[in-house]
């Protein structure tokens, strides 16, 4: 086509003036034709193209839909699967076509499909419940955790932890006086050999010293509660095993908070410990500890004293000065000298354990890191408010990094941490931070427990001070 524009030009410059104008004129519709044909032609190929275009985008959004509806479908199937009411109209619909058999099959397979699942709920329920056996709600999670545990029972005979948490609930159906004659007693997944109990009462045990030491109260003491079953089951709940296990679940309500409860365990459990062990075994050496932290828990320091002072020379003279469990217990002494206002002797003990107790057991040990809690702690209660908020800085990332940042002995340290901002007159910053610290406290801890409350009121005495503008605090506060 534009072949002729050569030409055309050639004729034009060819011609007289007065005839190039004329041709030129002649020649403007000419070209306004072949430049619209040209147009023309550039628009066709550019609707072609945007056609091509508008099509491969259709055909990727019915992709698109395509996709949608099979995932969606696909999850509507997931969905039915999992759907009792799914199952029984399939099944009906097949029984009033006269296929029974295939109903049938139905039925069995949609329940096959999500049996499992079912089964391990029912356990984590079970579990929890009987968790909370021990309080004033006894009779309400007592009945719940025994149908739980018959629930995954039927549904997964098999399952040793679900016959283990019935067995748990029956056992404490006969604590309770009710007839020992239970079903789930005679096919028992506890061991009745002394031996194999042995065994597992010890492994129940160090898991929950474990878990204990990990700041997992509740599952220790469920650990240990089923030491204490194993124990009955094999007869040794009076012998040294059985005592272990009491002992452990005596340590797990300290942890929680229940002192009352741990008082009433070691009151039977001294005895039976000396009888069985004698008065100056390690382990009834423990018990006594134990007895004087619940005594201090109770508030009964003066009484705590005197059991501190009669255990620590026969601990000394029985383990060796150096031995840890002396070490715990003269952190003890401290602890409730500390707690009488007897701040500077408080001070000395804890002056000379230090280096002691880093040596033995490690700069990094949680007992170590127990112990430096308490000095701020005390430095706190002398007044001497900055060398004590110096402690606390070095001591938390320390605390944290090796017991993580929600571990209850890690939040006790946040929780001084703010009391000594307050006792500096800090309230903003003590308010802030415990703001913070006291939602995370009662979830882990449970919002009844006496350290959460202890929180609580701390949070009140620094938003009196913000509201009355006080002065810093003083020792005697």
């Amino acid at each position: 086509m534009f072949e002729i524009f050569p030409k055309l030009w050639e004729i034009i410059s060819e011609a007289k003036p007065i005839e190039q104008i004329g041709l030129i004129l002649g020649l403007i519709p000419i070209v306004g034709t072949i430049w619209g044909l040209v147009y023309a032609r550039i628009g066709m190929r550019s609707a072609r193209q945007q056609l091509t275009n508008a099509n491969e985008r259709i055909k990727i959004l019915e992709q698109n839909r395509d996709d949608a509806i099979r995932a969606q479908k696909a999850a509507e199937a997931e969905r039915d699967a999992l759907s009792p009411d799914h199952w029984l109209r399939v099944a009906y619909k097949e029984q009033a076509q006269g296929n029974e058999e295939k109903a049938m099959a139905v039925l069995a397979q949609g329940f096959a499909v999500v049996r499992a699942g079912m089964a391990h709920t029912a356990l984590a329920l079970a579990g929890d419940h009987l968790g909370q056996v021990i309080g004033p709600d006894r009779a309400f999670h007592l009945t719940e955790g025994e149908r739980f545990a018959r629930i995954a029972t039927l549904l997964d005979p098999d399952d040793p932890d679900a016959a283990a948490l019935a067995e748990e609930a029956a056992m404490e159906r006969i604590d309770d006086g009710e007839d020992v004659d239970i079903p789930e007693l005679h096919a028992s997944h506890l061991p009745s050999d002394p031996s194999e109990a042995k065994q597992l009462i010890q492994t129940l045990c160090n898991h929950a010293d474990r878990k204990m030491r990990e700041g997992h109260y509740q599952l220790g003491h469920r650990l240990a509660r089923r030491a204490v079953l194993v124990s009955r089951r094999a007869g040794q709940y009076d012998q040294e095993e059985g005592c272990r296990a009491r002992f452990w679940v005596a340590q797990m309500l300290r942890f929680k908070g229940d002192s009352r409860a741990v008082a009433d365990i070691i009151a039977a459990l001294l005895s039976s410990t000396e009888r069985v062990m004698g008065a100056e075994h390690r382990h009834v050496l423990s018990v006594r500890c134990l007895e004087a932290q619940n005594l201090r828990s109770l508030g009964e320091y003066e009484a705590a004293r005197e059991k501190v002072t009669a255990l620590l020379p026969i601990h000394e003279r029985v383990l060796g000065a150096e031995h840890p469990h002396v070490l715990v217990t003269r952190y003890l002494e401290a602890r409730i000298l500390d707690d009488l206002g007897e701040y500077q002797t408080a001070r000395e003990k804890i002056i000379a354990l230090l280096p002691v107790i880093e040596r033995v057991l490690g700069a990094e040990h949680m007992d170590v890191l127990d112990t430096r809690h308490l000095e701020a702690h005390i430095l706190n209660n002398l007044g001497e408010y900055e060398a004590a908020r110096e402690k606390i800085i070095a001591l938390l990332p320390i605390h944290e990094r090796v017991l993580g940042a929600e571990h209850p002995y890690v939040l006790g340290t946040r929780h001084l941490e703010i009391k000594i901002l307050n006792s500096l007159g800090e309230y903003e910053a003590a308010r802030e931070k415990i703001t913070t610290l006291l939602p995370i406290r009662e979830r882990v801890m449970g919002a009844d427990h006496p350290r959460v409350i202890d929180t609580r009121i701390t949070r009140d005495k620094i938003l009196a001070n913000i509201a009355q503008g006080d002065a810093p605090a003083t020792p005697a506060d």
